[in-house]
């Protein structure tokens, strides 16, 4: 059977993208794993799923810096126990592994979003249900996230959907709370209906008072939901190769060349080592006795320097744009 769905992704943390193919029609979905020469089929990892691989996603869910995978499932069997769910399948230094996976109930989970949609800093997973034993009118779930990433399906809230295929997690009228916007295949059984936004606020998701959009028959959203794909948030990072300042030089300031679109910025740290071994231990530095990020052509403390080797990160921020910061220059100043 052709794939369904696939994500790209680095699950592995080696510095290549990684590509996960959940394959229709089977149980099992595919890890194609990336390298400086591509892929090879030689050099994969087939992982199990309940039943009709679907639609795969990554998030760090417990904060150890890995990508946890999520890959959807097929409908349920139909007279038998539930045998559909969403896996989790939990990553980290000893890397993927099927007997290290979660399973939470699902139907047909079609689209999935990772997101803090109670705002209480943890992870929660809003899965789609396309379609239940006989049914297609039925609730998706949110799956509410807790320490170490702890999900349960005695932990989650139903929230009134069609059949719903597809789905994007994001904070639409930036009230400081994800909202969803959910794709609605059918309604009472007419591919001819209304998809929704979900608003989110103090009182949760509310699935009472959706703003209706018509549509025919959707099928699926955003593969790839906005932010950062490692924690959700609105930078992503770059880190500059490791430089040897002159005996005796003192960095003094740090500034760059950017085209910023609407609602984009840029940022900056520094670190500083004696050693080039040594700058990947140390911490980054800001201008607020060492916290926060500098703004471009700030000046830096001399008090901030550990040594002559030194690097800067940058951080590129995009919230609800189109646009992502274009870096042309860093200049790093010093004497």
């Amino acid at each position: 059977m052709p794939p369904r769905r696939i994500f790209l992704a680095d699950l592995n943390n080696d510095g290549w993208l990684d590509l996960v193919v959940g394959r229709g029609g089977t149980d099992r979905a595919v890890i194609l794993w990336g390298g400086p020469d591509g892929f090879d089929p030689d050099r994969r990892q087939v992982l199990p799923v309940s039943k009709l691989a679907g639609f795969p996603i990554a998030r760090d869910l417990t904060g150890n810096g890995y990508l946890d995978l999520l890959i959807g499932s097929g409908k349920p069997t139909v007279g038998a126990p539930h045998d559909a769910f969403t896996h989790i399948f939990w990553n980290g230094p000893e890397g993927l592994r099927p007997d290290r996976q979660a399973q939470l109930p699902a139907n047909a989970a079609s689209g999935i979003a990772v997101a803090d949609f109670n705002n209480d800093g943890y992870p929660d997973i809003f899965t789609c249900s396309y379609q239940a034993v006989n049914d297609r009118d039925i609730d998706s779930y949110i799956y509410w996230g807790g320490p170490g990433g702890s999900y349960s399906s005695k932990n989650r809230a139903r929230i009134r959907t069609h059949s719903s295929s597809g789905c994007i997690a994001a904070d639409f009228n930036e009230d400081g709370y994800i909202d969803i916007a959910v794709a609605n295949h059918k309604t009472f059984g007419d591919h001819v209906g209304d998809s929704f936004v979900l608003w989110n606020g103090p009182d949760e998701v509310d699935d009472r008072n959706p703003t209706r959009l018509p549509t025919a028959g959707p099928h699926g959203m955003l593969q790839v939901q906005p932010g950062n794909i490692l924690d959700g948030s609105a930078q992503e990072y770059y880190t500059s190769a490791p430089f040897e300042l002159p005996t005796g030089a003192t960095v003094t300031q740090v500034g760059w060349e950017a085209e910023l679109g609407p609602k984009t910025w840029v940022g900056a740290q520094l670190r500083f080592a004696a050693s080039e071994d040594a700058l990947e231990q140390a911490a980054w530095l800001g201008p607020d006795d060492g916290e926060g990020w500098f703004t471009d052509d700030q000046e830096v403390e001399t008090g901030a320097h550990a040594g002559q080797w030194v690097q800067y990160r940058l951080a590129l921020g995009a919230v609800n744009s189109g646009s992502t910061p274009r870096v042309t220059e860093v200049r790093v100043h010093y004497v």
